[in-house]
């Protein structure tokens, strides 16, 4: 596997496995990979009609979907450059990522009240119904590990935000690194989406490398605590990808709830007395927390800042599984992980220009 392209033309070989589910709360949607891969060709074929071609830039800015994948698999396909924008970022950020860029199309969302005004622009939320009537394209674009993939807007600390240029080959390399230091990660996993598919800790973690084991992918219309608990607990969950204020709001909604329950007290006591007992014994001693994240749950992935030692220590006590990444968006982004002996992994962006990106 060289390019994401690569990966893309895996999906077909995998038929009627489960690639995403949509919870919006009052439906359940079902992507199969045989979709995934019919319905990001007939997207190719919509960005060729649109004019886009080889090396053009496409600008996303949407909320994370099934239709977000699907947008971004189909300008992966035509061989066009994806420039996704966190959904959260107002229209003039959008606006100006779109003008530095030369965007040449815009995918947009119309939960946005304050749109994009472009003459080439098309609403997310309509793709159901603007592929339901185009063929697949016949032919993908035929990407090289050296063709840029992205382009991605950091919001830097040190100044203005930067368009990070990541290629084929930046992303591939540290999924395959990935994969080779997480090696017990299977097909049978779901991996819940908590984070913009925007940022590259989402796409990396909770995109690329499930889609690339044949995983299944929940997204969420909101990212209410309720609303995750729920998909943690109907959708037989494995793992997901979070910053630690995420892992904070989950660990104040679990000692809210036992507080109601007037059970804060001996929880805490329990979670004290317990803690060099092996993880097993405390998941046993603490199931009634374990059963609300569903039966097969295993790990946390946390990224993008610091986490702090009282909110892992709580998850723990627990017997939960909390990994914690460190990287940056230049090297696609992953540089270190600990492992679940809890030894961190170094040396997953080595320093060749195949691991690393510049920023420009």
């Amino acid at each position: 596997m060289k390019t994401l392209g690569d990966l893309f033309e895996s999906f077909e070989k995998r038929r009627d496995k489960v690639a995403f589910v949509y919870r919006t709360g009052v439906r359940r949607f079902v992507f199969s990979y045989r979709d995934l891969h019919r319905l990001s060709l007939k997207m190719a074929h919509l960005l060729e009609e649109r004019g886009i071609k080889k090396g053009d830039r496409v600008l996303l800015w949407a909320p994370n979907s099934p239709w977000w994948g699907i947008a971004f698999w189909g300008i992966v396909a035509c061989g066009a450059v994806v420039v996704p924008v966190d959904f959260m970022s107002g229209k003039e950020r959008a606006k100006q990522i779109a003008d530095l860029t030369k965007s040449k199309l815009i995918i947009q969302s119309q939960y946005k009240l304050d749109k994009i005004t472009a003459e080439n622009s098309v609403l997310v939320e309509e793709l159901e119904y603007l592929l339901e009537k185009i063929r697949p394209t016949s032919k993908t674009a035929d990407n090289n590990p050296d063709d840029i993939a992205e382009i991605i807007y950091t919001s830097g600390s040190t100044g203005d935000p930067k368009g990070v240029v990541l290629t084929h080959q930046n992303l591939i390399v540290n999924l395959l690194q990935i994969t080779e230091r997480l090696p017990f990660v299977k097909s049978e996993w779901k991996f819940l989406s908590l984070l913009p598919l925007s940022h590259t800790l989402e796409q990396m973690g909770g995109f690329f490398v499930p889609l690339s084991h044949g995983s299944a992918i929940v997204y969420l219309r909101t990212l209410k605590p309720s609303a995750m608990m729920e998909a943690f607990e109907n959708e037989d969950i494995y793992a997901a990808a979070l910053v630690p204020r995420l892992l904070r709001a989950l660990k104040n909604a679990i000692e809210n709830e036992l507080a109601r329950k007037h059970l804060g007290g001996i929880s805490r006591w329990l979670a004290e007395h317990t803690s060099s007992l092996q993880k097993a014994t405390r998941k046993k001693i603490f199931f009634p927390i374990h059963k609300k994240f569903g039966k097969h749950f295993s790990l946390f992935v946390s990224g993008g800042a610091a986490l702090d030692p009282e909110v892992w220590r709580f998850w723990q006590a627990l017997g939960f599984n909390v990994l914690e990444g460190y990287g940056l968006t230049e090297c696609s982004p992953v540089l270190a992980i600990t492992t679940m002996n809890g030894k961190a992994t170094h040396g997953i962006c080595r320093s060749s220009p195949s691991g690393c990106s510049a920023q420009h």
